[in-house]
């Protein structure tokens, strides 16, 4: 029962006691009791407290002025005038007790004509003490659910705006901007993206009156319901997307498992389809008719987090993101590089190391990044390091190498070193690093290990099923006159090889790469080494490295 459900049925409740409601509102309270259990609760409640007033309140005068003294109109309107000048009395708040709905039938009565000032005090008093009565025995609604995190949220009740960690209330709610995460206490989490109208209606069931939800169900909260005007989606067990629009239209879509969609409006007769992983559905707001539409895999935000920034719509982990110091959704820089001396994320002119286009000679081991991603970089050699991550693994079939390197890995259009423009990267002439098409630059000697673990701790609800990029040589990349530069690729799962590209170079086709992952995967381990005993203008990169996440 809504706040203006308990408003009306305290407005027609005072005027029925008063005798001036009208027609139409008493039939409008005989509904709104007849229909709703808590209000007719309510109105008895109300009604038994005024009903013992009016008995007490006679019993008193009786006794204490006398049959004769009651039927004094001067003494009635002595008190009247008394009641309305009286200061304020604080009436100590009853503890109702609770007792079994009893549903009541308001039968209409012919209207009394007020002829007694002894009726009009007695009603005026009881009117009185029943807007008392109103504050004192409205109902408490139950608590649902809880506000666990958001993001810029904005609510339309700013007088009661809900901050992350308080519980929510039964009711309506209006989130005006922003993104707003609720877990009921069934267990369901749901996250909800502005502008959204909504209603808490259980712990597991909510009434979505338009705008968009990601609802995801584990399977101790399987029956979670989300109520819309033309649909109802049950859970089975799954995550489920919803977005409702004004006209009652509704589209849902599953990410897992399966839900049961239930078809029609209240009152009317209902059908019901089973919606499977990877289904999209459409039901018409006035029709009813309901269609299959594609899947779209970024249309709703699954997860956020407001710490770390995450806005997840289930897109892919991005490792360029990661290694311009971001959480790989877009919170990185691009132009950063990471120093292969001391692991340090950077933007311009931080390596102090730069020489020029001469060889960088080690480190002779690898070296720990300052990042919770990335595990570590490194210059692999046969001879002086084969270890690529601080947990010990190692490149066993790693080749002999010079021990030396002329770049730090980077992200970019350009090498960042000493803020000096020095190459573009392009792939069949398309460039990379900027403009939308992110790249991660690996010049030869050199590598970098990825923590899956890390990864994986920090997105507990995302699986990482895969490794994709694009991979080439810079088809700007050129030594001398006449001769091409050639350099080789690696790909590492736990130090074992997962692919490869040998004697690649800038008119090489670009190498697809689609490594699969598994769950107990600790590190994924990029490396790129000189085929010819040549570091010069081996300008290797990863185009739109990313992982591949459900």
């Amino acid at each position: 029962m809504d706040e203006k459900r308990i408003s009306d049925i305290a407005v027609y409740t005072i005027k029925l006691i008063d005798q001036t409601i009208s027609p139409e509102e008493f039939e409008e309270l005989n509904s709104i009791i007849s229909s709703n259990a808590q209000a007719a609760r309510y109105y008895n409640q109300l009604m038994l407290a005024v009903s013992d007033f009016q008995e007490s309140a006679k019993e008193i005068i009786l006794e204490e002025t006398g049959a004769e003294t009651v039927l004094n109109e001067e003494f009635w309107q002595l008190l009247s005038v008394d009641e309305k000048t009286a200061p304020a009395v604080e009436i100590e708040k009853p503890v109702p007790e609770r007792v079994p709905v009893k549903m009541l039938k308001i039968e209409r009565q012919p209207k009394i004509v007020r002829k007694s000032p002894l009726y009009t005090a007695v009603l005026s008093i009881a009117a009185m003490l029943l807007m008392v009565l109103i504050v004192q025995l409205k109902p408490v609604l139950p608590t649902v659910a809880s506000l666990t995190d958001s993001i810029n949220a904005e609510w339309s009740d700013v007088k009661n705006t809900p901050m992350n960690g308080d519980v929510l209330r039964q009711g309506r709610w209006n989130l005006t901007k922003g993104l707003a995460e609720i877990t009921f206490d069934d267990g369901a989490v749901v996250v909800i993206e502005a502008p959204a109208v909504f209603d808490l209606e259980s712990p597991k069931s909510m009434y979505l009156d338009s705008g968009k939800i990601n609802a995801f169900v584990s399977r101790y909260a399987i029956g979670f319901t989300v109520n819309t005007p033309s649909a109802s989606i049950v859970d089975l067990g799954t995550e489920f997307g919803v977005d409702v629009q004004f006209d009652g239209t509704c589209d849902m879509q599953m990410f897992s498992g399966k839900a049961n969609l239930v078809i029609g409006q209240e009152g009317q007769e209902k059908t019901s389809q089973l919606v499977n992983v990877k289904e999209a559905r459409n039901v018409d707001g006035r029709t009813g008719h309901v269609r299959n539409i594609a899947m779209q895999k970024k249309r709703f935000v699954r997860r956020i987090d407001s710490v770390t920034g995450l806005i997840w719509k289930g897109q892919d982990l991005s490792l360029v993101d990661m290694v311009g110091g971001g959480n790989g959704f877009g919170t990185g820089k691009q132009n950063q590089l990471i120093d292969m001396f001391d692991g340090v994320l950077s933007g311009p002119g931080h390596n102090q190391f730069y020489s020029g286009y001469s060889e960088r000679k080690g480190p002779y081991g690898i070296t720990p990044v300052a990042h919770p991603f990335i595990d570590c970089v490194f210059v692999p050699d046969a001879e002086r390091n084969r270890q690529v991550s601080t947990l010990g693994h190692a490149f066993l079939e790693c080749p002999d190498t010079l021990g030396s390197f002329q770049e730090n890995i980077f992200v970019g259009p350009e090498s960042p070193e000493m803020g000096i423009r020095k190459h573009l990267l392009y792939l069949n002439n398309v460039q990379w690093g900027a403009h939308g098409r992110p790249a991660l630059s690996v010049h030869t000697n050199a590598g970098i290990t990825f923590d899956l673990s890390m990864i994986r701790r920090a997105n507990p609800d995302m699986k990482i099923t895969a490794f994709k990029s694009l991979y080439g040589i810079s088809d700007n990349a050129t030594w001398g006159n006449s001769r091409k530069t050639v350099a080789d690729m690696w790909v590492l799962v736990d130090g074992e090889i997962r692919d490869k590209a040998i004697g690649h170079h800038p008119q090489s086709k670009p190498k697809t790469i689609n490594v699969e992952l598994k769950d107990e995967d600790h590190f994924l381990t990029l490396v790129t080494t000189d085929s010819d005993g040549v570091t010069n203008e081996d300008w290797c990169l990863f185009a739109n490295p990313v992982l591949v996440t459900e």
